[in-house]
């Protein structure tokens, strides 16, 4: 007997079966990605996503990043010119002219604060490559970032 379901897009199988004289349940599970996907003023929350929020124009603002389905802010711990290119790299923009600043300068966050201690060489394609402390993890208020 098997049966299936879907799951983000892909089939799970439980099969089950006769061995002996005893049952055999066997779970299979082909490749099953679960991405934490929302929209949230219209634009969309995909897990490691980051945007640009209350800057002038697009290319500036407060960094926030997505997890599981949530935008939060970054704190600015050591936050540098390194882990200003990385931002404008994953957002498409020229990582030449990137500047970082600190202290909230585009206004306080609200919610969540997802990031702190990121620490970019420069050369990362996304903020969540570079290093830092586990989701969540921080010690730092929406005044820093």
């Amino acid at each position: 007997i098997a049966s299936g379901l879907t799951a983000g897009g892909k089939r799970l199988y439980l099969s089950k079966g006769m061995s002996g004289t005893g049952t055999i349940t066997i779970i299979v599970f082909s490749l099953v990605v679960f991405s934490f996907i929302s929209r949230i003023g219209g634009q969309v929350c995909i897990q490691g996503n980051v945007r640009l929020v209350d800057g002038s124009v697009s290319n500036e603002g407060r960094v926030e990043i997505c997890n599981n389905g949530t935008w939060g802010t970054v704190c600015d711990d050591i936050w540098t010119m390194d882990e200003a290119q990385v931002v404008c790299r994953q957002l498409g923009y020229s990582a030449t002219n990137a500047v970082a600043f600190e202290e909230a300068y585009f206004g306080e966050g609200t919610g969540p604060i997802w990031l702190d201690e990121v620490y970019c060489v420069g050369t990362e394609s996304s903020l969540l490559s570079c290093s830092h402390n586990a989701l969540g993890d921080h010690d730092c208020d929406h005044s820093e970032g």
